[in-house]
């Protein structure tokens, strides 16, 4: 599918982002807030000029935005793009994130649309086949090559195909000759050198069936009804990528071909190279692997553009579906797509962003209020394809109250329509979309190249514009802050006019308030006559907390070189661990903790304590409820939440250096002075009764039942919640738990991942959590849920699709290392590709299966192995025994060389790029902290790579794979007699 046409082309759209205080021309603008050292100022200077308006960014980099809006949008200087002879597009652009590292995607603009009719599913299944025997790869030795040479499959070599696309994706080391030039001739041979041999062809049809399969089930019975009327009048409808059991089933591997030979062809392909690359040479090699394919012949078939037609009518769709859980509605509007080369397009774009950003917060708010129909509600705009454009409102609603809730997104519209924004929305809307240029911008030397190339696709596949980061900071810098109301307000009067207009209602299975066509008609056509009030704004709070607490004192500081870290402990016994990174400019990661958790309350107080924090959550935090918190937010980056585990509880958190203040600030406030009200009890009530309304509604639900049951038993503090659990919820006990468990969270630990440095932190972590309350460190608590004892197995019928599932469950007590838990992670890479080739490639049985490894220290040190998979029910008890011989294999016998060897080169290759990710260092430095293990282990795991080989893996399979002590559950559908156990 494809992406909204948002201007903001590499960002996320509305991030809760950092404040942005424009002045008016010929002035200086910088931000607000105080400024680290790694954090500069990023100052914007607008001055008026012949023409149009000189902006420029940290005093030395100078854009001039046009006045003439219509006026070409630039082209980004960084983007090196052209043709080759034959017609194939080819764009190239150097980056350095990861290191090492270039994508190489070939993208082909042709899709699902472009299927004859005895080709549906063909584009995709196409796209299967390019792994499946090329010129140069024949067989599967392509998986295998890469696998060998460290590309995972799915993380670092994938395609997707759409209505109108196919795009394949390879990230190749750019540190070796041999492995660079194998990737360029890889993305070769899937544009002109697919065998598509008749063998292959087939062996391929069961895996696409099996992933057709997954995709059936209410939501895909859903889109039976829904797409055709979304793409009323055009072929989409009836071209889902994913084809039909129908065709899939009888198709011929010569449409296969023909589809190859028609569609895949110089003139209708780009080759894109992103990455640690020189151009030059990346130009030189794109020439080299692609200038031989031939030039379409003149009697080629033309692609032609496929366009959505209107209609007049307001076309309504309702589906009850007797497995759907929840509720949603939503009404789109189809309108011929907008160019997106000039200035004006970009900037009637940011107005729409605008007031997008406004509705968005209004429904948001609307959907809190306890006595709403609606769970949450959406508004937004995106391209449905080349050549059409589509406004959506809606929202997810309660059960049985979808009119409703259609009735309530739409007055928020007439109400925007009546009244327009508020000038304080307003500006908090500019705010948040600033301060996503700004944070893409201190970011652009760090953003990965697999995000950068999504805007390349849209410009080969859309025709939008790449101007590049720091015209797109220029052009919203000088633009943004003149948006007035009057304009925004004019969106809102457009939005969701008559004609060419869709309305979708799906709604669960069971007994519901009759609703039909007339109703939904009725209530648009209502709206128009409803009285309605002004919006009314929110106080926004100068600050969250009035007065600021004491700063607590450092009492000791440790430094550990190596690992290039340094600890406070503070005199209420918190200790603070930071490390300083230059990966991400614009992200400080942090998370904080103490032990204790909701084992600690008695089982009948369970309920109260999981849902603690949701409560509070809902109600806001200090004297603020929730959406005075939020605006707070509006235009500054970062936030920080509080979790109460079952053995834990802490904070979670991160920010922009200069909202790191803030942050903490908010941490503080929901530890110290949490807020429980009525309405956020309410609220949370609300939610989870709409959770467990219509679950088993849905099969897998079943599933996760007989599951527990043979996990855990009857435990308390497992299995599904029912109505019975929510009548357990209580306010005050809540409050008392929560209250209990933070109270002393100054006696935790606290870690810092990022762009932020010691002279910045330290006097921050002494406010916020030197000042926080100490107190004993307290134990959790065993509630003596116990893995089970020998061999437990169990099937069950549900169902109307004809779905099989297979969950197995291999498990035992573990002793905790670093070595240990590499050691059963390898065995699970093992299983996971020996798994995968026979179940997938040699028998065609499943689209995903694989060996899934966990452990855990506490309660108890435990491990287990899990494989997991679906297929055809009627296969199951085949694939069931594939699976249970190939563990039997590995326990029996070291696995081929060629294994190891595959797993040792992709981990090799994955610390190259994990160790610049700030996540690793979070999750890295806490994890052996909780587990009592020195961090300096953290050196070591980069090198335990070295041990892996076929008697490693023996070894963990001889002590893992005890095939005595599992747990098995499978299932099949209700109505399937010839699927048996």
């Amino acid at each position: 599918m494809h992406s909204s046409s948002s201007p903001l082309r590499r960002l996320p759209f509305l991030l809760v982002a950092t404040l942005f205080v424009a002045c008016p021309k010929t002035s200086t603008t910088t931000d607000s807030g105080s400024a680290s050292p790694r954090d500069p100022a990023h100052s914007v200077a607008l001055a008026d000029v012949d023409g149009g308006t000189r902006v420029t960014i940290d005093g030395g980099y100078v854009y001039t935005v046009p006045e003439d809006l219509d006026a070409p949008l630039p082209w980004d200087d960084g983007v090196t793009t052209g043709t080759l002879a034959n017609g194939m597009r080819w764009y190239v652009e150097q980056n350095g994130v990861p290191e090492d590292r270039v994508e190489l995607w070939l993208a082909v603009r042709v899709g699902s649309v472009q299927e004859d009719d005895d080709q549906q599913g063909l584009a995709h299944l196409l796209e299967h086949m390019a792994f499946n025997g090329t010129r140069n790869f024949p067989g599967n030795t392509l998986i295998t090559y890469l696998e060998s040479v460290g590309t995972r499959f799915g993380a670092h070599l994938n395609a997707h195909t759409s209505f109108e696309e196919t795009v394949y994706k390879l990230q190749v080391p750019t540190d070796d000759e041999e492995l660079l030039s194998k990737g360029f001739l890889v993305l070769s041979d899937w544009a002109g050198g697919l065998l598509n041999e008749d063998e292959a062809i087939e062996g391929e049809r069961g895996v696409v069936l099996e992933e057709w399969r997954r995709s059936r089930g209410a939501m895909g019975r859903t889109w039976d009804v829904t797409l055709p009327l979304r793409y009323f009048g055009a072929p989409h409808a009836n071209r889902r990528p994913i084809g039909t059991e129908e065709s899939l089933t009888t198709f011929t591997p010569d449409a296969v071909r023909r589809f190859y030979a028609d569609w895949y062809r110089p003139d209708l392909m780009a080759v894109m190279v992103v990455g640690d690359i020189d151009p030059a040479d990346a130009q030189r090699r794109i020439e080299e692997a692609f200038g031989g394919l031939p030039t379409a012949a003149e009697d080629a078939r033309v692609r032609k553009e496929v366009t959505i037609p209107q209609h007049e009518d307001t076309l309504v769709g309702i589906v009850a579906d007797p497995e759907q859980r929840g509720s949603s509605v939503s009404l789109v509007h189809k309108f011929p797509g907008q160019e997106e080369m000039s200035h004006r397009a970009y900037r009637d774009g940011l107005v729409s962003g605008l007031f997008t950003s406004v509705v968005r917060e209004r429904l948001r708010e609307a959907a809190r209020n306890p006595e709403s129909p609606m769970q949450g509600g959406f508004i937004s705009e995106r391209r449905m394809s080349p050549t059409t454009m589509s406004h959506s409102l809606g929202a997810s609603s309660r059960g049985g109250q979808e009119r409703e809730a259609l009735e309530m997104v739409l007055l928020e519209l007439e109400r925007a329509r009546r009244f327009g924004v508020l000038e304080s929305e307003l500006r908090r809307a500019k705010a948040t979309m600033l301060n996503g240029y700004r944070g893409s911008w201190a970011d652009r030397e760090n953003q990965e190249s697999r995000r950068v190339l999504g805007e390349l696709i849209r410009n080969f596949t859309n025709g939008e514009n790449v101007p590049g980061i720091g015209y797109e900071y220029a052009v919203a810098s000088a633009w943004i802050p003149g948006i007035t109301k009057e304009e925004v307000d004019a969106v809102a009067a457009a939005f969701l006019p008559e004609g060419s207009r869709v309305v979708t209602v799906i709604r669960p299975g069971g007994e519901l308030p009759p609703l039909t066509e007339d109703d939904v008609l009725a209530t648009i056509a209502g709206v128009k006559d409803v009285e309605l009030e002004a919006p009314e704004d929110v106080v926004v709070p100068d600050a969250l907390v009035a007065d600021r607490p004491a700063p607590g004192v450092v009492t000791a500081t440790e430094r550990d070189e190596e690992l290039g870290t340094v600890a406070w402990t503070f005199e209420n016994g918190a200790k603070v661990i930071l490390k300083t990174t230059d990966f991400k400019e614009d992200e400080i990661l942090f998370n904080g903790w103490t032990w204790g958790g909701h084992s600690r309350v008695a089982d009948e107080d369970h309920v109260a304590a999981a849902t603690a924090t949701g409560i509070a959550r809902n109600s806001g935090a200090g004297e603020w409820d929730r959406r005075q918190v939020e605006a707070y937010f509006a235009g500054r980056k970062g936030t920080a939440s509080v979790y109460l585990g079952e053995l834990r509880q802490g904070v979670n958190g991160w920010a922009a250096p200069r909202d790191l203040d803030a942050a903490l600030e908010l941490m503080w406030l929901r530890a110290v002075q949490p807020r429980f009200t009525e309405d956020g009890f309410a609220l949370s009530e609300r939610s989870q009764r709409e959770s467990v309304k219509h679950r088993l509604n849905d099969p897998s639900s079943h599933f996760w039942d007989l599951w527990s049951d043979l996990m855990y038993g009857d435990h308390p503090r497992r299995g599904a919640w029912t109505d019975e659990h929510i009548d357990r919820m209580d306010l005050a006990k809540s409050e008392a738990i929560y209250r209990e468990a933070f109270g002393n969270l100054g006696a935790g630990t606290f870690v810092f991942v990022g762009a932020v440095d010691e002279e910045t932190l330290l006097p921050l972590a002494s406010q916020w959590i030197g000042s926080l309350p100490g107190g004993e460190t307290r134990e959790w608590v065993d509630l003596g849920i116990d893995l089970p004892e020998g061999a437990k197995a169990d099937s069950l019928r549900v169902g109307i699709e004809p779905k099989g599932r297979h969950r197995l469950q291999i498990h035992g007590t573990f002793e905790s290392t670093s070595s240990s838990r590499h050691q059963l992670r390898a065995l699970g890479k093992a299983l996971s590709i020996l798994l995968r080739e026979e179940l997938r490639e040699n028998l065609g049985g499943t689209y995903s299966v694989g060996a899934r490894t966990s452990n855990t220290m506490f309660p108890d040190e435990r491990y287990s192995i899990t494989v997991d998979f679906q297929c055809d029910p009627g296969r199951l008890q085949e694939l069931r025994k594939a699976a249970w011989q190939i563990l039997e294999q590995v326990k029996a016998a070291p696995v081929d060389t060629s294994v190891t060897q595959r797993i040792a080169e992709q981990e090799r290759r994955s610390w190259e790029t994990e160790l610049r990710s700030n996540r690793y260092w979070l999750n890295g430095i806490g994890g052996n902290l909780r587990r009592g293990e020195d961090v300096t282990e953290l050196a070591r795991y980069r090198t335990l790579w070295e041990n892996i080989s076929p008697t490693y893996v023996h070894e963990a399979a001889q002590t893992y794979l005890d095939l005595d002590h599992y747990v098995l559950v499978t299932m099949t559908p209700a109505e399937d007699a010839g699927a048996t156990e």
